[in-house]
C-alpha cells in the first residue's frame, strides 16, 4: 500500500527550508574550508540597523579579547573567556531547528553564556538588565525526542518548560540598546570568571 503522506511531508520540509537554509550542506562545506570571519559574513545576511548592531557587537568582542571564531557549523561563531564559551552568535542560514522560527526574514541571535550569574545577580538587578534576560528565555521547541524540558529560576523569576539542553537566554535580533545590555552582561560574566 502506498503511503500518501510521504509527498506532503517532503513538500512541507522543503517549504520550511528556504534560501541559504536549503543549501546549508554546501555552505557548511565551504565554511569548513574558509572558517569565515564574522565581520566579513554579517553584511551578506543583515542590513540597516541590524547589520550595524551586529558589526558593533563583533568589534566589541574582538577589541575585548573575546574574538568570535567560527564554531564549526553553518553561520555560527563562538567566543571564549578563560577557556569556556562566553557567547554564540548565529546568522540566518544556520540549519539548526531553533533558527527556523523566523521564516524568511534576516536574523541574528546572541546566546550569552552567563555561567556565573548567581555571583552577580545584584549587579544585574541594579543595572536593570533583568528584563533582557527574562524577555529572552529559550522555551522548549520540541527539537529532540524525548524532550528534556525543565523549570528554571533566574534572577528570582521562575520559568516553566525551558529547553534543558540549551543555554537559557537567546536574544533574537538585538538592536543597539539590547547589544549594549548584552555587553554589560558579558562584562559581568568576564569579571566573575577572573575571580574564580
Amino acid at each position: 500500500m502506498k503511503n500518501e503522506k510521504t509527498p506532503d511531508v517532503k513538500i512541507k520540509k522543503a517549504e520550511k527550508l528556504s534560501g541559504s537554509e536549503a543549501n546549508t550542506g554546501s555552505l557548511l562545506q565551504e565554511q569548513k574550508k574558509t572558517k569565515p570571519d564574522i565581520e566579513e559574513t554579517i553584511p551578506e545576511y543583515l542590513n540597516g540597523n541590524m547589520k550595524k548592531a551586529a558589526l558593533e557587537f563583533a568589534k566589541y568582542m574582538r577589541e575585548n579579547k573575546m574574538q568570535l571564531r567560527w564554531a564549526g557549523f553553518t553561520n555560527a561563531w563562538k567566543a571564549a573567556c578563560r577557556g569556556k564559551c562566553i557567547c554564540y552568535v548565529r546568522l540566518r542560514g544556520n540549519s539548526d531547528v531553533r533558527t527556523r522560527k523566523t521564516g524568511n526574514k534576516p536574523f541574528w541571535v546572541i546566546t550569552p553564556y552567563l555561567l556565573n550569574i548567581k555571583n552577580y545577580e545584584d549587579s544585574v538587578m541594579n543595572e536593570n538588565l533583568q528584563d533582557l534576560i527574562w524577555d529572552n528565555m529559550f522555551d522548549c521547541m520540541s527539537c529532540r525526542t524525548p524532550c528534556n524540558t525543565r523549570d528554571r529560576t533566574i534572577l528570582g523569576r521562575e520559568f516553566k518548560s525551558q529547553c534543558g539542553g540549551r543555554q537559557p537566554v537567546w536574544v533574537w535580533d538585538p538592536d543597539k540598546a539590547a547589544v549594549g545590555k548584552i555587553i554589560k552582561l558579558l562584562e559581568l560574566e568576564k569579571k566573575a570568571r577572573q575571580v574564580l
